[in-house]
């Protein structure tokens, strides 16, 4: 008696382990499908990094920058969402730090490992893109003078992302303006001028 009893709890904790597994997996296959059909795109400046054989593009984010500042000091250490504000040009940025989730307005939930602003790459599957010689972006674009003036920089970039509830997916990457996946090459670095960012 007592080792059916076992028996069955031991398969109704199974059952219940499963029904959790099931219901993570639905979940999540359900967020994917609101993120693309119900979410909100924004635009976000960036800076290449570098670019793989696969097309895969791998970038810094203003995010990239304040790392430490939103992750491991003090008081933004608990922080789980940052605010959006989407300036007069229409780039969305990074603002406050927020210790709770709110119901609604633009944010991006934080610490999530396996989403934007975390996983800063775009896998745009041109392998055109790819080159032995420019696979460093950051030193392709970045090109001094003697004196060390910077000559040449990046052309302007930026990523789509789609967020909705806070979360986030990146959907395309724009360079001087043109779709990343439609390129021959990429855009040759950009003579800088004046008080021009540079790379």
């Amino acid at each position: 008696m007592k080792r059916k009893l076992l028996f069955a709890a031991l398969c109704a904790v199974i059952v219940l382990q499963l029904s959790a597994v099931a219901g993570f997996i639905t979940y999540y296959e359900n967020l994917d499908s609101k993120i693309e059909t119900q979410g909100t795109e924004y635009r976000f400046r960036v800076r290449l990094n570098s670019v793989d054989p696969d097309g895969t593009i791998h970038f810094f984010t203003e995010h990239d920058l304040l790392k430490y500042d939103y992750y491991f000091s003090g008081d933004s250490a608990s922080a789980k969402a940052v605010q959006l504000n989407v300036g007069a040009d229409g780039f969305a940025s990074f603002g406050s730090r927020l210790d709770n989730v709110p119901k609604e307005g633009d944010y991006l939930l934080l610490n999530r490992p396996n989403a934007f602003p975390n996983k800063t790459e775009y896998a745009s599957g041109n392998t055109a893109l790819y080159s032995p010689t420019n696979f460093n972006l950051l030193s392709y674009y970045s090109k001094m003078s003697w004196n060390g003036d910077a000559q040449f920089g990046q052309p302007e970039a930026y990523i789509t992302v789609r967020i909705y509830r806070g979360h986030a997916v990146v959907t395309g990457m724009y360079i001087g303006g043109e779709d990343v996946r439609t390129l021959d090459a990429l855009p040759k670095p950009i003579p800088v001028t004046g008080e021009q960012e540079t790379a």
